[in-house]
């Protein structure tokens, strides 16, 4: 027995797990070599490190797909040269609305989009109170 509640459901599942990852990269200047280093990510505060920004990552999925978020917002930074990235946003927003009709009338389910942004920066200077920024006696 079907209900006019399946649909929906139905509909948003389908768009949901056939939500796949995006992203696009503002640059602010020339990007370094590719980095082979890990990259740090700050998401509290910025780095006390002397740093540029390289430029702006926004990295977009559906809602099953939030894990592999930080892994393309890093590979992206990576890309660029960068050794780090500060997470500026980290959130959700409704991408569109799925429409659709049964026997009951019209109804609409909002499409939910997680969104990640981080600015990819290059260290420039010595972390203060490593041993290579200390004066030598």
């Amino acid at each position: 027995m079907r209900t006019r509640f399946a649909a929906p459901w139905r509909a948003l599942a389908v768009v949901l797990l056939s939500g796949c990852i995006r992203s696009r990269v503002t640059h602010y200047g020339p990007s370094a070599p590719m980095s082979t280093a890990p990259i740090q990510a700050f998401r509290t505060r910025p780095p006390e490190r002397p740093y540029e920004e390289l430029g702006e990552i926004t990295v977009e999925a559906g809602l099953l797909r939030r894990g592999s978020m930080m892994d393309a917002l890093l590979a992206r930074a990576r890309a660029m040269g960068a050794d780090a990235v500060i997470v500026l946003e980290h959130g959700q927003y409704v991408a569109g609305v799925a429409v659709a009709t049964n026997a009951f009338g019209a109804y609409a389910t909002p499409i939910p989009q997680n969104r990640l942004t981080g600015v990819a920066i290059r260290w420039t200077g010595r972390a203060p109170g490593s041993p290579e920024s200390r004066p030598r006696l």
